[in-house]
């Protein structure tokens, strides 16, 4: 059986394929999907431009507080044990940080997204109300599984050095000992800013394209255009009760001998399902990655 403790990334509750997980998680193959360069870069922008804007400019249902930045980082939590007497760690990173002036956190994600509730009427008909709620408890799911980590960041000296600073090392080549622990220093500064210790809330803030600006800087050639970006916030009710019973469900699965069979409404199984096979697959040498 693998060694615990599990990995888990959050997005690993709002799209849940056990089967997906179970290789991803215990053997490190990935179905991975293609993504669209430009979706990274307007991520990017979404960030920087909320960058520590007060919350009153995201929703009047917030209460007053600050954006700050949760650092680009992937960051760990603690290693917990299940109710199922099952170990695992949260990984990953979320878009906003909000600390509010009453001592008080909470968590945003964004999502460049088609689910809005457009105003606009020449729009409304591609809304569809039921997938929207869909969506929204997926998203909340991740936004759960965030709340936990930001809650609970690894603070252990060790693990930051055998993670943080080791990947740091290997990835730039460092060698200068100054540089190195400089890096160790900023880790440590980067986790103490944004650990949480009382979430308020949880929250979505979808930008929605609604339409293409020309742009008049050059009447001669068309070589620039602008997007103009609709924004709406959706607050996410905190279930943790719920939020514990899905991260069992799937601790619970990843635990057993042999990986669940591909399920038919997964498409990020679709490439290997028609080779597949479960007997070949427990043979191999089942690893984890940090």
């Amino acid at each position: 059986m693998l060694k615990e403790p599990y990995i888990i990334n959050p997005s690993a509750l709002s799209y849940a394929c056990f089967h997906c997980e179970y290789m991803n998680i215990n053997y490190g193959l990935k179905n991975e999907g293609v993504r669209a360069p430009v979706t990274n870069v307007l991520d990017t922008l979404e960030k920087k431009l909320l960058l520590e804007k007060k919350t009153n400019l995201i929703s009047s249902e917030l209460k007053e507080g600050t954006i700050i930045d949760p650092s680009n980082n992937t960051f760990y939590s603690k290693v917990k044990e299940h109710e199922n007497g099952i170990s695992f760690r949260i990984k990953g990173k979320c878009d906003a940080i909000v600390k509010y002036t009453d001592g008080s956190s909470g968590i945003i994600d964004y999502k460049t997204s088609k689910f809005r509730n457009n105003p606009y009427k020449e729009n409304k008909a591609k809304f569809n109300e039921k997938n929207f709620k869909i969506k929204l408890n997926e998203y909340g799911k991740q936004l759960h599984a965030y709340r936990f980590l930001y809650s609970n960041l690894e603070t252990d000296d060790k693990f930051i050095k055998e993670v943080y600073v080791k990947n740091y090392i290997d990835r730039y080549r460092v060698k200068d000992p100054s540089k190195i622990e400089k890096f160790h220093k900023k880790i440590i500064e980067q986790i103490n800013n944004i650990a949480i210790e009382k979430v308020n809330s949880l929250g979505l803030l979808l930008f929605y394209p609604e339409k293409l600006i020309e742009s008049t800087k050059d009447t001669t050639v068309l070589n620039e255009i602008n997007f103009n970006f609709g924004l709406e916030y959706f607050p996410v009710s905190i279930d943790e009760k719920e939020f514990y019973k899905q991260l069992g469900e799937l601790l619970k699965v990843l635990n057993q001998a042999k990986p669940p069979n591909p399920p038919e409404e997964c498409k990020r199984c679709t490439m290997h399902k028609a080779f597949y096979d479960d007997e070949k697959v427990i043979k191999f040498e089942r690893k984890m990655k940090l």
